[in-house]
């Protein structure tokens, strides 16, 4: 039934992307009938249901972070739905274009980037050193800088820092965020029972509350998540 509903409205099939992973989460379904959902919309270029596909999987990567077979089954899945869709939108932005297409393309080139895609990669990489060696960042378009400049930041810290002058503590952050780990529940709780948390007690308790969620979703979903990419590898391969 969710399957043939996710063929009507653009709105309704981003909500039941939506509603299938808020389910999983709450431990009233499973996350792969998210993905079923998922899967079934590779080939839309919609903007707002590619950037639904993308938040969904991102979900899923926030939580299985550590776990480095399902990490790469997402990404792997990220690849199938974007790489396709940088081929055909390209790298460059045009005048008269719609902002929808600009936002996908933007989303495109970074959820194939981020997935490790090796042509997109490369291809980024190429513009990237074209800028450290020449300065000119025309190749660059503001709206791809945050990933490029993400992906390659440690290994050029001291050029970027004089080649963007004022601009480097925005993009500094930038790979910062990226690197930062989640802790378990029993060291947040360790760090701040000796601290005045009078003055965010909600939003702490917010956030122990969801990584306790993460915990329980992480023990009764890792092998039913794994059967699913097993069983979609099979799928792809006849």
């Amino acid at each position: 039934m969710a399957l043939t509903a996710a063929k009507g409205d653009i709105c309704d099939r981003v909500g039941l992307m939506d509603d299938a992973m808020a389910l999983a989460k709450a431990d009233l379904s499973e996350p792969s009938s998210a993905l079923t959902l998922i899967d079934s919309f590779v080939g839309e270029t919609e903007n707002i249901i590619l950037q639904g596909m993308a938040a969904n999987i991102a979900a899923l990567l926030d939580v299985w972070w550590e776990n480095p077979l399902i990490i790469e089954r997402l990404d792997s899945l990220y690849r199938r739905i974007f790489v396709p869709l940088v081929a055909a939108l390209g790298y460059e932005y045009h005048s008269g274009e719609t902002t929808d297409t600009a936002a996908a393309r933007t989303l495109t080139v970074k959820r194939a980037a981020n997935a490790g895609d090796p042509g997109v990669v490369a291809e980024l990489r190429r513009r990237f050193s074209e800028f450290m060696a020449t300065g000119d960042d025309s190749k660059i378009h503001p709206d791809l800088v945050g990933t490029i400049y993400t992906m390659f930041f440690k290994d050029n810290f001291d050029t970027l820092q004089t080649r963007l002058e004022n601009g480097f503590e925005h993009y500094s952050q930038l790979p910062l965020r990226a690197l930062t780990t989640q802790t378990n529940c029993d060291d947040t709780v360790a760090f701040f029972k000796t601290k005045d948390t009078s003055k965010y007690t909600r939003s702490l308790e917010q956030t122990l509350e969801s990584i306790r969620g993460n915990i329980k979703y992480i023990v009764r979903s890792t092998a039913e998540l794994a059967e699913w990419f097993n069983a979609w590898d099979i799928g792809r391969t006849h």
